[in-house]
């Protein structure tokens, strides 16, 4: 069997277990104040970058992680 296929069908396998046996309802306000939580730090994520201007840097990847060469490094001239 394909991995998605059966990770999806362990998934749903274990979800119904809780959804059947009463455990579900037992986790649902942990749940609640978890995505309370999360979703304030999100927010907060978001407002922070607002007020810092957006991303730190609009070069691509590739400019970002280009490899060094030996002239560009401090201390070494010749």
């Amino acid at each position: 069997m394909p991995f998605w296929p059966s990770v999806l069908l362990a998934l749903a396998v274990v979800t119904g277990v809780f959804g059947f046996s009463g455990l579900g309802a037992a986790s649902a306000p942990v749940a609640q104040v978890l995505c309370l939580i999360f979703g304030a730090l999100f927010a907060l994520s978001l407002l922070a970058r607002h007020i810092n201007g957006g991303s730190p840097s609009r070069r691509s990847r590739h400019e970002l992680y280009r490899p060094v060469r030996a002239s560009e490094r401090s201390g070494l001239t010749r």
